[in-house]
């Protein structure tokens, strides 16, 4: 009878094939997780095996593609929304730094500007004499 090419009581393994680039890298990663060269690449070797055994999940259908499809629209709408709602919210605050260096511009000036406001309506509430269309009385 022939003897199987792997067996659970083995101890030993040749790999052949393995660039040296590899091995390098191996001793460095058994290196740095303070592990025996084997214990590393028993333990590298058993995470492989069972991701490449691990059942593959079935293949997305029309329906599943639509979904993420959808889901990706309303996300991306999301997105948008937050976007100019942030721009929107920057042109408010601009426009409220605007105002405020206005105001504090206009603010020693103020007194005077009431004073020309007050005379400029009264001079629209006073009727033009007669012969003087600015309202002005003549000397």
């Amino acid at each position: 009878m022939a003897k199987p090419a792997w067996s659970p009581v083995s101890s030993s393994w040749t790999l052949k094939g393995v660039s040296e680039t590899t091995r390098d890298a191996v001793r460095q990663a058994a290196a740095r997780a303070d592990m025996l060269i084997g214990e590393w690449v028993d333990e590298a070797l058993r995470g492989a095996a069972r991701e490449a055994l691990r059942p593959s999940p079935p293949p997305a259908t029309k329906d599943d593609v639509k979904a993420v499809l959808e889901g990706l629209a309303e996300l991306r709408a999301g997105v948008q929304a937050l976007a100019e709602t942030r721009a929107s919210n920057a042109a408010l605050a601009n426009v409220e730094a605007r105002v405020h260096a206005l105001a504090q511009r206009i603010e020693p000036v103020r007194p005077a500007v009431r004073h020309v406001m007050v005379e400029q309506k009264k001079r629209i509430r006073t009727p033009p004499r007669r012969g003087d269309a600015t309202g002005d009385p003549q000397p």
